[in-house]
């Protein structure tokens, strides 16, 4: 069985995104993201301050990738979801991101934030 790799490109799309989250920076987030993310955070800004009230205020060291899947989603068809681990002093959070097509392109159609269990 072939493991499913995260290709380059959304490795460094996934790690910019990840730092314009850590640094608030709304820009950046918006300008890396894909038009329906940047329609939904338009219409609805209070989403990424509940993003930015879980995360801490610096980048983890070496993430590690616990995740990737090919799937299809309604509204984008072919998808790839990679979850990346930051280990953190007092919280472990995993970055979720999913990229248009299965072919290792890094259109970011979706992203989430949460708390390891």
């Amino acid at each position: 069985m072939n493991e499913l790799k995260a290709s380059e490109q959304q490795n460094s799309k996934a790690k910019i995104l990840f730092q314009a989250l850590i640094d608030r920076d709304q820009t950046k987030i918006l300008s890396l993201s894909g038009q329906d993310i940047r329609d939904e955070l338009t219409k609805n800004p209070n989403k990424l301050h509940i993003v930015f009230d879980s995360l801490p205020d610096y980048v983890a060291e070496n993430p590690e990738i616990i995740l990737t899947a090919k799937a299809i989603e309604t509204s984008y068809g072919n998808v790839t979801k990679i979850g990346y681990k930051y280990v953190y002093p007092n919280q472990t959070i995993v970055f979720s991101v999913v990229f248009g097509g299965y072919d290792g392109g890094d259109k970011v159609v979706g992203f989430w934030v949460q708390e390891a269990q």
